[in-house]
């Protein structure tokens, strides 16, 4: 077992994950750590970057707020990053030798925030592909589903299915995607339409979890999932950060739903993640050092 936060990661759980496609991590990360990403949230909140975006549609009640890239600029995520133990976390969980940020991200359906998140999986509008892809989502409120949960289909991870690419954001007025004339990626050829979960949802696993503060979702980047609208004067804040291991490879993806890098990243299409702690798109976070 490797103690990497306020509790240890056995096999059990590791064996969970690759089974479930999620792994709800109790306790993940001890208060210190909670306490700075809880202001460095509020602080990006209140001076968003270029990149941020309010996701509810027009004319819904709520804030429903996405920024990403932050560890670039702002100096309590990049401690985060580099410092915390996420990239610990996630190379237990991917069996992965190393480690690279592809991107952080701050999600925070504030109260009232009727916008739910659209069913989706992470991998077609994501610059990486692989089996070593992973997402954490680590939970900085009280979060429970009348507060915007997020929903998990169980397995779906091993379905060996590729959905069409979908977004919450509007390609055509948030920074972050690439909007590139709304033409379908060329890895979307192969893609099927997102299940109908309004109408099907009896047909599936669907498995929502209860967080408290500090308590962090791992999930693999090709597991389908969506959230309900916060329906309570609660906030629900998140930090969301995206990784991958060794064996993953850096995509271009031309999907208008595609998140863009913050600058270009010096990669050809296919090529691995540099093992480099300091690339200024992709950094290695694991193992930390020079």
């Amino acid at each position: 077992m490797l103690s990497t936060s306020s509790r240890p990661i056995s096999e059990a759980d590791v064996a969970a994950y690759e089974r479930d496609g999620f792994f709800l991590m109790k306790r993940a990360f001890a208060p210190e750590w909670i306490d700075l990403m809880t202001r460095s949230v509020d602080e990006i909140l209140d001076r968003p970057t270029e990149r941020g975006a309010n996701l509810s549609g027009e004319g819904m009640p709520g804030r429903f707020a996405y920024d990403n890239y932050l560890w670039v600029g702002h100096p309590g995520f990049r401690r985060l990053a580099f410092e915390s133990p996420v990239g610990a976390i996630a190379a237990r969980f991917m069996r992965a030798r190393r480690v690279n940020l592809i991107y952080d991200f701050i999600l925070v359906k504030e109260p009232y925030a009727k916008q739910e998140t659209r069913w989706h999986q992470d991998i077609p509008t994501n610059p990486c592909e692989g089996r070593q892809t992973l997402g954490m989502w680590i939970s900085l409120d009280h979060v429970t589903r009348d507060s915007g949960a997020v929903e998990w289909v169980r397995g779906s991870h091993k379905w060996g299915k590729r959905f069409v690419a979908t977004t919450t954001g509007d390609p055509k007025r948030h920074k972050f995607l690439a909007g590139a004339n709304g033409e379908p990626a060329a890895d979307d050829a192969d893609a099927v339409p997102v299940p109908d979960m309004a109408k099907e949802r009896a047909n599936y696993d669907i498995v929502s979890m209860e967080t408290e503060p500090g308590d962090a979702i791992i999930a693999s980047l090709w597991l389908l999932h969506g959230a309900p609208g916060n329906h309570t004067p609660r906030r629900r804040r998140a930090v969301g950060y995206r990784f991958v291991g060794e064996d993953s490879s850096y995509v271009v993806r031309t999907g208008a739903r595609a998140i863009k890098t913050h600058t270009d990243p010096g990669l050809a299409h296919g090529a691995p993640f540099p093992d480099d702690p300091r690339h200024p798109v992709f950094p290695r976070i694991f193992p930390p050092g020079a």
